[in-house]
């Protein structure tokens, strides 16, 4: 869940919510309350309890369109990937996926990288490779 900026939420879990902002801060709530929720800028929000077999019957019960609508949600970024935040993106939103069923292991990872947008930056020396190629 992505809280916009200036909005406020009053929100309370049983589980721990792992939060961060775009700029790569990172930090995880406990809550014993309820607690009022307001930043400049957008949060995103993802809770981090087990999921219990309740959760997996649910699941398997879903129409395929929605697990996919529910994944690609989940792992299409709205910003770059560059090569300095690749493994944190990756970490924080890939690899929890990579653990589950192959099956849901493989399209994860399919949706991540189809649809994400990623820099890709040349070494000089890889750039000086292009001044030697004759014109086409």
């Amino acid at each position: 869940m992505t809280i916009p900026s200036h909005a406020k939420f009053v929100i309370n879990s049983p589980y721990p919510l792992k939060t961060s902002y775009r700029c790569s801060l990172r930090f995880t709530l406990i809550l014993a309350s309820l607690i009022l929720l307001s930043s400049p800028s957008p949060i995103d929000i993802l809770p981090s309890g087990i999921l219990t077999p309740r959760f997996a019957r649910g699941w398997s019960r879903l129409p395929k369109e929605l697990k996919i609508a529910i994944v690609r949600y989940n792992v299409v970024v709205p910003y770059t990937i560059w090569p300095s935040n690749a493994n944190s993106v990756m970490h924080d939103i890939l690899f929890h996926y990579l653990h589950m069923t192959l099956k849901r292991a493989s399209s994860s990872r399919k949706l991540f990288f189809n649809e994400n947008a990623f820099m890709i930056m040349l070494l000089q020396e890889d750039l000086s490779m292009f001044r030697r190629l004759p014109p086409m």
